[in-house]
């Protein structure tokens, strides 16, 4: 199985991005790192109808995909 990291951004992009991950644990450990970036730029970029940044992690195998994580529930 396969994890990846699919990021909303304040501006309301979505990004999956392309590095694939072996658990789940690293997956988040990732997306957590990239947040704080995130959230740090947007300090810089503040204007229009920003959201929270957020991130999930997605688990894909043979039959699709599926999200594992979401960020916005601690």
């Amino acid at each position: 199985m396969i994890y990846r990291v699919e990021m909303t951004y304040p501006n309301g992009n979505i990004e999956e991005i392309e590095e694939e991950f072996y658990s789940s644990d690293e997956a988040i450990d990732y997306g957590k790192r990239l947040l704080g970036q995130v959230g740090y730029n947007a300090q810089f970029h503040k204007g229009g109808n920003a959201v929270q940044p957020f991130f999930v992690v997605l688990l894909r195998d043979k039959e699709g995909s599926k999200i594992v994580y979401d960020s916005r529930n601690k």
